[in-house]
């Protein structure tokens, strides 16, 4: 009944966060073509070689996921401590945020634009938990040997939203393969990551524009 659950809530949570706004929304197939699926794999050896190498790429980190299933939660991009309910923008940058949620929020991106001097972290060289007043630790890569430094979140372009969009893709294809191979382990992997995801989106409002008061003189 609990992975019964797991697999509900992932196929369900999947198809709103990925399929919204297109006219016709699809996910990799329903049950009623998976026998058909199973099938075709047996006598193609490109879409075997597909779920294959998804498998290797997947296999470590939920294996790891048993022993350490904090690990790769403790990457995502959260208000770990700060636990933000709403967050400000100044122009196309994060401004600040404000407010204390029951649980961790998610982070809100540090630009809607895209250039940043700074490099997107492999997810083993990310801090656990990072939340800290200082900013985020990333590497600038316009500085000779890559230094890496303490910076504002508006100085991030993008970094922050890959992130967290590299770890939701991993469970997303950890749930197909549940779906497909019936490894409870891939199924608790996905779970905790979207669960976490959309329990910090749950309690974290729409950005909103931060407009200085202008004091009289």
């Amino acid at each position: 009944m609990k992975i019964f659950k797991y697999s509900l809530l992932l196929f369900l949570a999947f198809f709103f966060f990925y399929t919204s706004g297109q006219n016709h929304p699809e996910i990799y197939i329903n049950n009623a073509e998976k026998k058909a699926l199973l099938g075709r794999l047996e006598h193609s050896g490109r879409m075997q070689s597909f779920i294959d190498d998804l498998n290797s790429e997947l296999k470590p980190i939920v294996e790891r996921h048993v022993s350490e299933p904090e690990w790769i939660i403790s990457r995502l991009q959260m208000y770990w401590e700060t636990r933000y309910e709403r967050v400000y923008v100044n122009g196309m940058d994060f401004s600040h945020g404000e407010g204390s949620a029951p649980v961790p929020t998610v982070r809100f991106s540090g630009s809607r634009d895209w250039a940043t001097d700074y490099l997107q972290p492999s997810l083993e060289d990310i801090i656990p938990y990072m939340d800290d007043e200082r900013g985020l630790y990333l590497q600038n890569g316009i500085k000779e040997n890559s230094p890496w430094e303490w910076i504002n979140p508006s100085e991030t372009g993008h970094i922050i939203e890959r992130i967290n969009r590299e770890i939701l893709n991993l469970a997303e294809d950890a749930a197909f393969l549940y779906w497909l191979k019936g490894d409870e382990n891939y199924a608790v992997f996905a779970s905790d990551i979207l669960m976490k995801y959309i329990e910090g989106m749950y309690y974290r409002s729409h950005p909103k524009r931060w407009a200085m008061i202008e004091m009289p003189f």
